[in-house]
C-alpha cells in the first residue's frame, strides 16, 4: 500500500493550481495516510473505510452535476470551460480515492485471514 500512499502523497501536492486547494490537499492527504496504516493493524479497517466511504458519497453527490461530460471532455484540456467538466473531474478523483481504498480493504481482508 506504500505504493497508493505514495500516488495520493504526490497527487495532494498537485493541487497548488487548483481553486479549492486545500480542500484537495486534506482528501489526498487522508488518502494516502490511511494507505500507510499497516494492514491487519487495528485501524486499517477504520482509517480505510472512511476514508473510502466518505470519498463515494461525495463522488455520487457530484455525479448527477456532470451528467453528460465524457472522458475525452475531461482529458482533452486542463483548462475547464464548461464548470461540469471540474466537477467531473473532481468527482473521478473522488472515485480513484473509493478504488485505492477499496484496495486497502482487500489487502487488510487478506492480512487478517492469512497472518504471518
Amino acid at each position: 500500500m506504500q505504493g497508493i500512499a505514495l500516488l495520493f502523497f504526490l497527487s495532494a501536492g498537485l493541487q497548488y493550481n487548483d481553486p479549492d486547494p486545500s480542500l484537495w490537499v486534506l482528501v489526498y492527504c487522508s488518502a494516502g495516510g490511511a494507505a500507510l496504516v499497516p494492514s491487519g493493524s487495528r485501524w486499517s479497517r477504520a482509517a480505510l473505510g472512511f476514508v473510502g466511504c466518505g470519498a463515494l458519497v461525495w463522488a455520487l453527490t457530484l455525479l448527477p452535476e456532470a451528467r453528460g461530460i465524457g472522458l475525452a471532455q475531461m482529458t482533452e484540456s486542463m483548462k475547464a470551460y464548461d464548470g461540469r467538466v471540474e466537477i467531473a473531474r473532481e468527482a473521478g478523483g473522488l472515485l480513484l480515492v473509493a478504488a485505492g481504498m477499496a484496495v486497502g480493504l482487500l489487502a487488510d481482508f487478506r492480512a487478517r485471514r492469512n497472518p504471518g
